[in-house]
């Protein structure tokens, strides 16, 4: 399903031929906050970069780190994320505390992150994070929410319909299908996390 089709579906759930226009405005705020309250698996992305600065820039629409690694002499290395203000109180000293970068905290003012200790060289950093969607624009646009979850696109979209509305009686049927509908996402989501053989090590250690 598309962006337009979405807006025509919103239109003929409320009956109303007159609110295609704004019901992309409840289609794009209903997504947004969908990726507020979860971190869903279309939304991890990953990224690699090398630097030898201290500052790295955080991706464009990021929303949460999930792991930040140094790989370093074919193997990788994980860096704790911690604060600001502590990243710079354990590692004061940009010029002499030099090495391997094993800690990272979030510049806010320059939206880039910080690695302490200050890089000796040029290392290779490796990014999984969780991105927000792009708004949707165009009547042709799609996205994994439009094609896969689009029930749970649909009701959150009503839901944000019924303040512009006027029609808060309404917000309790959106809300009770839109409450069915991601708690299958969630489901389906743990289902395909855990899913698979397992893994039986030596000495009966199931992994």
């Amino acid at each position: 399903m598309n962006f337009g089709q979405m807006k025509a579906l919103i239109a003929s759930y409320l009956s109303r031929d007159d609110i295609e226009a704004i019901s992309g405005v409840f289609i794009n705020l209903a997504q947004k906050r969908i990726e507020r309250e979860h971190n869903w698996k279309c939304m991890e992305k990953r990224q690699t970069t090398s630097a030898s600065d201290p500052y790295i820039s955080i991706p464009a629409r990021f929303k949460e780190h999930k792991s930040l690694m140094i790989f370093e002499g074919g193997r990788y290395y994980s860096l704790m994320k911690t604060s600001y203000e502590h990243a710079l109180n354990i590692y004061p000293l940009e010029s002499a505390n030099r090495g391997m970068p094993l800690v990272f905290a979030t510049a806010q003012a320059t939206n880039e992150f910080l690695v302490r200790p200050t890089p000796d060289k040029s290392y290779t950093y490796d990014l999984y994070y969780y991105q927000y969607t792009d708004d949707l624009v165009e009547d042709t646009d799609s996205n994994w929410w439009t094609n896969v979850a689009w029930d749970a696109l649909l009701y959150a979209s009503l839901g944000e319909s019924a303040p512009y509305l006027m029609a808060d009686e309404r917000l309790v049927t959106w809300k009770a299908l839109y409450d069915v509908a991601i708690s299958r996402l969630k489901s389906t989501e743990r289902m395909e996390e855990f899913s698979g053989a397992q893994f039986i090590r030596p000495g009966g250690i199931v992994y």
